[in-house]
């Protein structure tokens, strides 16, 4: 055991540039010919390590270190295919190029059926030949394994994948899914090979799919075609449970080494809740749409410089505008009586700073420049960051407001007017009375003609009260 753990090192100790070919063959002279064949390369340069048994060369073989073995099929203690079956059982990674008689050309040919990277016929190799063989046939292999761990990793990766990974073939009928479709579509692999997506997909989707398939076949007739191209598409896809879910679905060909669309690769992530979230949004921007286009009062919204960026219908008929392309871009201080101009930037400025509601009554300006009073209800307009970006506000034309409000005060001033009046005259009349202006009064008179007075008085006050209320309101 010693001996093979030092062999071993001092295989490892040889240079890295250098193959390490282990040749079993029982002809003394055959290894002479193969030795002097590849000593004559001194481009490739090999380390060569005999043995004249089959037992000897897989104790070789098992203490590591070999890039390639030459084998002849017969040798003393293994004949045939027997003999290659054991070497690679023993080092299947190692490639395996067979020396063989014209007698055992037959089962070199099964054995590289069977995994051996090459045959040589014995008496028709030279030193070029050979040197060609087991160098074509170190890269092979080392190329397969490449492979092979490529894809053993891709599977791995596939298998462990939430997201599922499928192959299929040009008409749509699966030949490899990933374990993720059991968790996402309620199906085990077994029952998705070999299935088509007409049955997966709902029609209107499988009807989407079989489109863009078309139109990707197509362009795979062109020349000039882009032959790592992919397509996104939306999917819904039906469930084991009759349920249906929506996928996002990223398809590109899988090709063939002359580039032929051969298959389909493709990837499907399962969207449902994102298309329910986009769902949601988009009927919530149709009602906030809908009650942006049919509010009574006008709703606008302005850049940071105070220039229109969307009005609604409202808003246009209060400013006299038939067509929001009049507007648009417009400064909405043009649309500000001069006296008010100044009040209005204040408050639009203190409303961005500040991050305020600003309630403010102004005289607003149409487009024939008449005058027309109105509210307005504002506030900033910010970014996800917390930044100002805009304003947006609540313009209510108060033109019928103020004629009501005015209406008001008239009708209270007269009502004021007709009930102070009478009511100021009994007054004078009474305080004459007590100053016996009218002669003398007994004392019960004066008494009743006080109480009249302070009634009076107090309904003076009562009318004005109210009067200072109404003006309140």
């Amino acid at each position: 055991m010693a001996r093979r753990h030092e062999t071993a090192a001092k295989r490892r100790k040889m240079s890295d540039k250098c193959t390490k070919v282990l040749l079993i063959e029982d002809n003394p002279g055959d290894v002479r010919l193969i030795q002097e064949m590849l000593s004559q390369s001194a481009q490739d340069g090999y380390q060569l390590e005999c043995a004249d048994r089959l037992s000897k060369g897989l104790e070789c073989l098992g203490m590591g270190g070999i890039d390639l073995v030459l084998l002849d099929l017969g040798l003393p203690d293994s004949q045939g295919l027997d003999t290659f079956d054991k070497v690679y059982a023993q080092a299947p990674a190692v490639p395996i190029v067979l020396l063989t008689g014209l007698d055992d050309e037959m089962f070199a040919v099964q054995a590289v059926r069977q995994g051996a990277q090459d045959y040589l016929v014995k008496g028709d190799v030279d030193s070029t030949l050979l040197c060609r063989a087991v160098r074509y046939a170190v890269e092979r292999k080392r190329s397969e394994e490449e492979l092979r761990e490529s894809e053993r990793r891709y599977r791995l990766l596939a298998d462990n994948a939430t997201d599922i990974i499928w192959t299929s073939s040009i008409d749509l009928t699966l030949t490899y899914v990933s374990p993720s479709i059991t968790r996402t579509l309620g199906y085990s692999t077994e029952e998705m090979i070999g299935k088509t997506f007409e049955g997966l997909l709902t029609p209107a989707s499988f009807e989407v799919a079989t489109k863009v398939l078309a139109e990707e076949l197509a362009i795979e007739s062109m020349a000039q075609r882009d032959l790592l191209r992919s397509r996104i598409l939306e999917l819904e896809l039906n469930c084991k449970d009759g349920s249906t879910i929506w996928a996002e679905v990223i398809i590109t060909f899988l090709r063939d080494p002359d580039d032929r669309a051969v298959g389909i690769l493709g990837t499907a992530r399962d969207i449902t809740e994102r298309k329910r979230a986009e769902e949601a949004l988009r009927k919530s921007e149709e009602k906030l749409q809908q009650l942006f286009k049919s509010a009574t009062d006008g709703i606008f919204a302005l850049d940071l410089n105070g220039a229109y960026t969307e009005l609604n219908e409202r808003m246009l008929e209060m400013l006299g505008f038939s067509s929001k392309d009049d507007i648009l871009g417009k400064n909405a201080f043009e649309f500000v009586a001069p006296r008010d101009i100044n009040m209005a930037m204040v408050e639009m400025q203190r409303t961005l700073e500040q991050g305020t509601v600003t309630r403010l009554e102004y005289t607003s300006l149409r487009a024939d420049f008449s005058e027309f009073p109105v509210e307005l209800t504002g506030a900033a307009l910010r970014d996800a960051s917390g930044n100002p970006i805009g304003f947006v506000g609540i313009l209510r034309d108060i033109t019928e407001r103020r004629k009501i409000e005015q209406a008001k005060r008239d009708f209270i001033s007269l009502v004021s007017h007709q009930l102070k009046t009478p009511v100021v005259g009994i007054k004078l009349g009474i305080e004459n009375m007590l100053q016996g202006l009218t002669g003398d009064l007994t004392t019960k008179q004066k008494q009743y003609l006080q109480e009249m007075h302070e009634i009076c008085s107090r309904n003076y006050r009562l009318v004005s009260d109210l009067l200072n209320i109404s003006r309140i309101e």
